[in-house]
Protein backbone atom coordinates (compact mmCIF):
# COMPACT_ATOMS: atom_id res chain seq x y z
CA UNK A 1 0.00 0.00 0.00
CA UNK A 2 1.59 3.24 -1.40
CA UNK A 3 1.80 6.23 0.90
CA UNK A 4 -0.14 8.82 -0.28
CA UNK A 5 0.03 13.14 -0.15
CA UNK A 6 -2.83 14.44 1.42
CA UNK A 7 -4.22 11.52 3.04
CA UNK A 8 -4.96 10.82 6.62
CA UNK A 9 -4.55 7.46 7.15
CA UNK A 10 -3.60 4.51 10.06
CA UNK A 11 -1.87 1.81 9.65
CA UNK A 12 -0.62 -1.58 11.63
CA UNK A 13 2.84 -3.44 10.60
CA UNK A 14 3.14 -6.70 11.79
CA UNK A 15 6.49 -8.63 11.72
CA UNK A 16 6.74 -10.81 8.98
CA UNK A 17 8.52 -13.53 11.51
CA UNK A 18 6.70 -15.29 14.19
CA UNK A 19 7.98 -14.87 18.34
CA UNK A 20 8.68 -11.26 17.50
CA UNK A 21 9.56 -9.48 20.30
CA UNK A 22 6.85 -6.49 19.57
CA UNK A 23 4.52 -5.23 16.27
CA UNK A 24 4.91 -1.97 15.42
CA UNK A 25 2.24 0.73 14.18
CA UNK A 26 2.87 3.12 11.28
CA UNK A 27 0.91 6.30 11.67
CA UNK A 28 0.28 8.82 8.71
CA UNK A 29 -0.88 11.75 10.28
CA UNK A 30 -3.23 14.52 8.03
CA UNK A 31 -1.79 17.13 5.91
CA UNK A 32 0.48 16.79 3.11
CA UNK A 33 4.35 14.52 3.37
CA UNK A 34 6.24 18.08 2.71
CA UNK A 35 4.84 19.40 5.56
CA UNK A 36 7.49 18.61 8.51
CA UNK A 37 4.54 19.26 11.29
CA UNK A 38 2.90 16.12 9.76
CA UNK A 39 5.26 13.41 9.05
CA UNK A 40 4.58 9.60 9.21
CA UNK A 41 6.23 7.67 11.92
CA UNK A 42 6.79 4.21 13.38
CA UNK A 43 6.42 3.51 17.04
CA UNK A 44 7.17 0.41 19.11
CA UNK A 45 4.20 -0.99 21.11
CA UNK A 46 4.38 -2.47 24.30
CA UNK A 47 7.70 -1.66 24.51
CA UNK A 48 8.01 -3.23 28.49
CA UNK A 49 7.52 -7.00 27.45
CA UNK A 50 10.50 -7.19 24.50
CA UNK A 51 13.20 -8.04 26.32
CA UNK A 52 15.81 -7.06 22.83
CA UNK A 53 17.05 -3.46 23.50
CA UNK A 54 16.80 -0.96 20.42
CA UNK A 55 20.18 -0.32 18.59
CA UNK A 56 19.52 0.44 15.40
CA UNK A 57 16.57 1.46 12.59
CA UNK A 58 17.06 1.23 8.41
CA UNK A 59 14.58 2.77 6.05
CA UNK A 60 14.99 2.29 2.51
CA UNK A 61 12.92 2.45 -0.92
CA UNK A 62 12.18 0.16 -3.00
CA UNK A 63 15.54 -1.36 -4.53
CA UNK A 64 17.32 1.87 -2.91
CA UNK A 65 20.22 1.57 -0.84
CA UNK A 66 19.40 1.29 2.48
CA UNK A 67 18.97 4.67 4.44
CA UNK A 68 22.03 5.08 7.06
CA UNK A 69 20.48 4.96 10.86
CA UNK A 70 20.84 8.63 11.62
CA UNK A 71 18.20 9.98 9.28
CA UNK A 72 15.73 9.11 11.59
CA UNK A 73 15.23 10.93 14.79
CA UNK A 74 14.26 8.64 17.93
CA UNK A 75 12.58 10.61 20.89
CA UNK A 76 10.95 9.36 24.16
CA UNK A 77 12.39 5.69 24.25
CA UNK A 78 11.35 3.19 26.17
CA UNK A 79 7.68 4.57 26.60
CA UNK A 80 6.78 5.71 23.54
CA UNK A 81 9.44 5.26 20.89
CA UNK A 82 9.01 7.14 17.60
CA UNK A 83 11.14 7.17 14.52
CA UNK A 84 10.31 10.55 12.36
CA UNK A 85 11.17 9.77 8.80
CA UNK A 86 12.42 12.23 6.43
CA UNK A 87 9.79 13.73 4.15
CA UNK A 88 12.31 12.78 0.66
CA UNK A 89 12.25 9.01 1.59
CA UNK A 90 8.18 9.03 0.32
CA UNK A 91 7.25 7.60 -2.52
CA UNK A 92 3.62 7.31 -3.93
CA UNK A 93 5.29 4.62 -6.28
CA UNK A 94 7.69 2.27 -4.55
CA UNK A 95 6.88 0.95 -1.23
CA UNK A 96 8.53 2.37 1.82
CA UNK A 97 10.98 -0.43 3.55
CA UNK A 98 11.98 -0.61 7.07
CA UNK A 99 14.21 -2.59 8.22
CA UNK A 100 14.12 -2.59 12.18
CA UNK A 101 17.51 -4.55 14.17
CA UNK A 102 17.42 -5.27 17.69
CA UNK A 103 20.50 -5.81 19.59
CA UNK A 104 20.95 -7.93 22.60
CA UNK A 105 24.27 -7.85 24.41
CA UNK A 106 26.03 -6.71 21.09
CA UNK A 107 24.40 -10.04 18.94
CA UNK A 108 21.62 -9.02 16.27
CA UNK A 109 18.84 -11.13 18.23
CA UNK A 110 16.19 -9.58 16.33
CA UNK A 111 15.76 -8.42 12.61
CA UNK A 112 12.36 -7.80 11.27
CA UNK A 113 11.68 -6.26 7.75
CA UNK A 114 8.31 -5.38 6.41
CA UNK A 115 6.87 -3.00 3.46
CA UNK A 116 4.16 -0.57 3.23
CA UNK A 117 2.49 -2.70 1.22
CA UNK A 118 2.08 -5.58 3.92
CA UNK A 119 0.16 -3.38 5.77
CA UNK A 120 -4.06 -3.11 6.08
CA UNK A 121 -5.36 0.63 6.95
CA UNK A 122 -6.90 -0.02 10.91
CA UNK A 123 -10.83 0.56 10.37
CA UNK A 124 -12.26 4.06 10.73
CA UNK A 125 -14.39 4.44 13.47
CA UNK A 126 -18.02 4.26 11.94
CA UNK A 127 -17.38 2.16 8.73
CA UNK A 128 -15.46 -1.05 9.94
CA UNK A 129 -15.38 -2.85 13.67
CA UNK A 130 -14.51 -0.88 16.40
CA UNK A 131 -14.43 -0.23 20.17
CA UNK A 132 -17.07 2.10 22.24
CA UNK A 133 -14.12 3.98 24.04
CA UNK A 134 -16.37 5.87 25.93
CA UNK A 135 -17.48 2.54 28.14
CA UNK A 136 -15.36 1.71 31.60
CA UNK A 137 -11.72 0.68 31.17
CA UNK A 138 -11.27 0.47 34.63
CA UNK A 139 -12.40 -2.11 37.06
CA UNK A 140 -12.39 -3.37 40.55
CA UNK A 141 -13.00 -6.31 42.29
CA UNK A 142 -13.02 -8.17 45.17
CA UNK A 143 -11.07 -11.02 46.13
CA UNK A 144 -13.08 -14.12 45.91
CA UNK A 145 -16.56 -12.32 44.64
CA UNK A 146 -17.22 -12.73 41.14
CA UNK A 147 -15.85 -9.77 38.66
CA UNK A 148 -17.34 -8.83 34.91
CA UNK A 149 -15.20 -7.18 32.48
CA UNK A 150 -17.02 -5.68 29.36
CA UNK A 151 -15.82 -3.84 26.15
CA UNK A 152 -18.70 -2.92 23.82
CA UNK A 153 -17.79 -3.76 19.68
CA UNK A 154 -19.51 -1.94 16.73
CA UNK A 155 -20.30 -2.74 13.32
CA UNK A 156 -18.33 -6.06 14.36
CA UNK A 157 -20.15 -7.71 11.09
CA UNK A 158 -18.44 -11.52 10.69
CA UNK A 159 -15.52 -11.02 12.48
CA UNK A 160 -14.99 -12.50 16.42
CA UNK A 161 -14.05 -10.68 19.64
CA UNK A 162 -11.09 -12.38 22.34
CA UNK A 163 -10.18 -11.76 25.34
CA UNK A 164 -6.42 -11.82 25.99
CA UNK A 165 -4.12 -11.30 29.54
CA UNK A 166 -1.44 -9.73 28.56
CA UNK A 167 0.59 -10.85 31.71
CA UNK A 168 1.52 -13.98 29.54
CA UNK A 169 0.12 -13.35 26.27
CA UNK A 170 -2.59 -15.74 27.01
CA UNK A 171 -5.77 -16.21 24.83
CA UNK A 172 -8.53 -16.90 27.37
CA UNK A 173 -11.64 -16.68 25.19
CA UNK A 174 -12.77 -16.22 21.58
CA UNK A 175 -16.25 -15.43 20.61
CA UNK A 176 -18.82 -17.51 23.04
CA UNK A 177 -15.95 -20.10 23.63
CA UNK A 178 -13.49 -20.53 26.37
CA UNK A 179 -9.93 -21.62 25.13
CA UNK A 180 -7.98 -21.12 28.75
CA UNK A 181 -7.92 -24.19 31.14
CA UNK A 182 -8.87 -22.52 33.89
CA UNK A 183 -12.16 -22.49 34.48
CA UNK A 184 -12.64 -19.59 36.67
CA UNK A 185 -12.82 -17.93 33.07
CA UNK A 186 -15.60 -17.68 31.08
CA UNK A 187 -17.04 -15.56 27.66
CA UNK A 188 -20.69 -13.94 28.05
CA UNK A 189 -22.26 -12.45 25.43
CA UNK A 190 -25.57 -11.93 24.63
CA UNK A 191 -26.99 -12.60 20.91
CA UNK A 192 -27.35 -9.31 18.67
CA UNK A 193 -25.74 -7.14 21.43
CA UNK A 194 -22.43 -5.38 21.02
CA UNK A 195 -21.08 -6.40 25.12
CA UNK A 196 -18.49 -8.90 24.87
CA UNK A 197 -17.80 -9.84 28.33
CA UNK A 198 -15.47 -11.76 30.07
CA UNK A 199 -16.22 -13.26 33.87
CA UNK A 200 -13.54 -13.97 36.45
CA UNK A 201 -15.45 -16.17 39.22
CA UNK A 202 -13.24 -16.17 42.74
CA UNK A 203 -10.43 -13.41 41.27
CA UNK A 204 -7.20 -13.60 43.03
CA UNK A 205 -4.95 -10.30 43.31
CA UNK A 206 -2.62 -12.16 41.27
CA UNK A 207 -5.63 -11.51 38.52
CA UNK A 208 -4.82 -8.14 38.68
CA UNK A 209 -3.35 -6.35 35.31
CA UNK A 210 -4.07 -5.66 32.17
CA UNK A 211 -6.65 -7.10 29.62
CA UNK A 212 -7.36 -6.98 26.04
CA UNK A 213 -10.31 -7.29 24.35
CA UNK A 214 -9.38 -8.28 20.71
CA UNK A 215 -11.33 -7.65 17.43
CA UNK A 216 -10.72 -10.35 14.52
CA UNK A 217 -9.45 -8.11 11.82
CA UNK A 218 -5.94 -8.40 9.65
CA UNK A 219 -4.08 -7.55 11.93
CA UNK A 220 -6.74 -7.97 15.01
CA UNK A 221 -7.50 -4.45 16.62
CA UNK A 222 -7.72 -4.27 20.56
CA UNK A 223 -9.00 -2.35 23.13
CA UNK A 224 -6.78 -2.95 27.12
CA UNK A 225 -8.91 -3.17 29.90
CA UNK A 226 -7.52 -2.34 33.40
CA UNK A 227 -8.21 -4.88 36.63
CA UNK A 228 -7.26 -3.85 39.92
CA UNK A 229 -8.42 -7.20 42.62
CA UNK A 230 -8.39 -5.65 45.99
CA UNK A 231 -8.88 -7.55 49.36
CA UNK A 232 -10.50 -4.91 52.14
CA UNK A 233 -9.32 -4.89 55.72
CA UNK A 234 -12.09 -4.86 58.65
CA UNK A 235 -10.59 -4.46 62.00
CA UNK A 236 -12.24 -3.41 65.18
CA UNK A 237 -10.03 -0.87 67.26
CA UNK A 238 -8.79 -2.57 70.78
CA UNK A 239 -8.97 -5.62 69.34
CA UNK A 240 -8.42 -8.84 70.48
CA UNK A 241 -9.39 -7.84 73.93
CA UNK A 242 -11.56 -5.44 75.42
CA UNK A 243 -12.18 -5.13 79.05
CA UNK A 244 -14.64 -3.01 80.51
CA UNK A 245 -16.62 -1.83 84.25
CA UNK A 246 -19.62 -3.21 85.10
CA UNK A 247 -21.83 -0.10 84.76
CA UNK A 248 -20.03 1.59 81.71
CA UNK A 249 -20.43 2.16 78.05
CA UNK A 250 -19.00 -0.48 75.78
CA UNK A 251 -17.95 1.60 72.80
CA UNK A 252 -16.55 -0.39 69.82
CA UNK A 253 -15.59 0.51 66.58
CA UNK A 254 -15.41 -1.33 63.16
CA UNK A 255 -13.23 0.48 60.18
CA UNK A 256 -13.63 -1.44 56.58
CA UNK A 257 -10.75 -0.34 54.57
CA UNK A 258 -10.01 -0.63 50.52
CA UNK A 259 -13.14 -1.59 50.10
CA UNK A 260 -14.38 -0.19 46.35
CA UNK A 261 -17.29 0.84 47.84
CA UNK A 262 -19.04 1.28 51.16
CA UNK A 263 -20.69 -1.83 52.41
CA UNK A 264 -24.16 -1.82 51.96
CA UNK A 265 -24.88 -3.10 55.33
CA UNK A 266 -22.28 -3.30 58.37
CA UNK A 267 -23.89 -6.77 60.65
CA UNK A 268 -22.81 -7.03 64.65
CA UNK A 269 -23.29 -10.37 66.50
CA UNK A 270 -22.70 -11.23 70.10
CA UNK A 271 -21.89 -14.25 70.73
CA UNK A 272 -23.01 -15.57 67.15
CA UNK A 273 -26.32 -13.94 68.07
CA UNK A 274 -27.54 -11.31 65.44
CA UNK A 275 -27.80 -7.94 67.95
CA UNK A 276 -31.04 -7.08 68.18
CA UNK A 277 -31.56 -3.09 68.40
CA UNK A 278 -35.21 -3.15 69.81
CA UNK A 279 -34.59 -5.85 72.61
CA UNK A 280 -35.38 -5.41 75.69
CA UNK A 281 -32.25 -5.58 77.02
CA UNK A 282 -32.10 -1.42 75.18
CA UNK A 283 -29.26 1.26 75.84
CA UNK A 284 -27.75 -0.21 72.86
CA UNK A 285 -26.78 2.07 69.25
CA UNK A 286 -25.60 1.80 66.09
CA UNK A 287 -23.82 4.60 64.58
CA UNK A 288 -22.50 4.05 60.21
CA UNK A 289 -20.78 6.54 58.22
CA UNK A 290 -19.42 5.66 55.19
CA UNK A 291 -17.08 6.70 52.39
CA UNK A 292 -13.58 5.47 51.69
CA UNK A 293 -13.15 4.21 55.09
CA UNK A 294 -15.99 2.83 56.58
CA UNK A 295 -16.66 3.11 60.03
CA UNK A 296 -19.74 1.36 62.36
CA UNK A 297 -19.77 1.93 66.11
CA UNK A 298 -21.50 0.36 68.46
CA UNK A 299 -22.01 1.15 71.85
CA UNK A 300 -23.81 -0.79 74.66
CA UNK A 301 -24.76 1.29 77.61
CA UNK A 302 -24.89 0.45 81.23
CA UNK A 303 -22.79 -2.80 80.98
CA UNK A 304 -23.36 -5.97 82.83
CA UNK A 305 -21.56 -9.26 82.79
CA UNK A 306 -24.13 -10.94 80.29
CA UNK A 307 -22.81 -8.31 78.05
CA UNK A 308 -19.67 -10.06 77.94
CA UNK A 309 -18.24 -12.78 74.87
CA UNK A 310 -17.45 -12.59 71.38
CA UNK A 311 -18.43 -9.40 69.01
CA UNK A 312 -18.32 -10.07 65.10
CA UNK A 313 -18.53 -7.12 62.72
CA UNK A 314 -19.78 -8.39 59.02
CA UNK A 315 -19.65 -6.03 56.72
CA UNK A 316 -21.95 -7.27 53.39
CA UNK A 317 -18.42 -6.71 50.72
CA UNK A 318 -15.44 -7.54 53.42
CA UNK A 319 -14.22 -10.32 55.38
CA UNK A 320 -15.76 -10.02 59.00
CA UNK A 321 -13.55 -8.78 62.24
CA UNK A 322 -14.00 -10.13 65.98
CA UNK A 323 -13.26 -8.68 69.42
CA UNK A 324 -13.68 -10.37 73.18
CA UNK A 325 -14.88 -8.08 75.20
CA UNK A 326 -15.06 -8.47 79.38
CA UNK A 327 -17.08 -6.72 81.48
CA UNK A 328 -15.01 -7.06 85.14
CA UNK A 329 -16.18 -5.46 88.42
CA UNK A 330 -14.97 -2.28 89.85
CA UNK A 331 -15.54 0.27 92.46
CA UNK A 332 -15.21 2.98 89.92
CA UNK A 333 -17.30 1.81 86.51
CA UNK A 334 -16.20 5.07 84.72
CA UNK A 335 -12.94 3.24 83.94
CA UNK A 336 -12.65 1.65 80.67
CA UNK A 337 -9.66 0.14 79.26
CA UNK A 338 -9.16 -0.78 75.46
CA UNK A 339 -7.75 -3.67 73.50
CA UNK A 340 -3.86 -5.04 74.88
CA UNK A 341 -3.23 -1.88 76.06
CA UNK A 342 -6.44 -1.76 78.21
CA UNK A 343 -5.15 -5.70 79.46
CA UNK A 344 -1.59 -4.73 80.31
CA UNK A 345 -3.12 -1.25 82.29
CA UNK A 346 -5.44 -3.95 83.90
CA UNK A 347 -3.44 -6.07 84.83
CA UNK A 348 -0.76 -3.72 86.17
CA UNK A 349 -3.54 -2.13 88.45
CA UNK A 350 -3.57 -5.82 90.25
CA UNK A 351 -0.16 -5.98 90.23
CA UNK A 352 0.31 -3.03 92.04
CA UNK A 353 -2.74 -3.53 94.40
CA UNK A 354 -0.74 -6.89 95.47
CA UNK A 355 2.60 -5.91 95.81
CA UNK A 356 1.03 -2.30 98.22
CA UNK A 357 -1.10 -5.44 100.33
CA UNK A 358 2.32 -7.59 100.45
CA UNK A 359 4.35 -4.05 101.63
CA UNK A 360 1.10 -3.73 104.24
CA UNK A 361 1.38 -6.94 105.79
CA UNK A 362 5.41 -7.10 106.00
CA UNK A 363 5.07 -3.27 108.11
CA UNK A 364 2.92 -5.17 110.50
CA UNK A 365 4.35 -8.59 111.05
Amino acid sequence: MPLVPNESVSFLALPMWQGDCNYYEVERCGGSIFDDAHLPHFRVREPQICECTFSALELGQGLAPILPFADAEIADWPCNLKFFINKWYLSEELALIVRILLFSGGIASCLRNFRTDFLEEWPTPGTGPHFDISMQSNFTGLVGKTVHLVCKVKNLGNRTVSWVRHRDIHLLTVGRYTYTSDQRFEALHSPHTEDWTLRIRYPQRKDSGIYECQISTTPPIGHPVYLTIVEPITIIIGAPDLFVNKGSTINLTCVVKYAPEPPPTMTWSHNTEVINFDSPRGGISLVTEKGPETTSRLMIQKAVSSDSGIYRCEPSNANPSSIKVHVVNEEHPAAMHHGESGSSSYSKTRLICFIILVIANIMFI
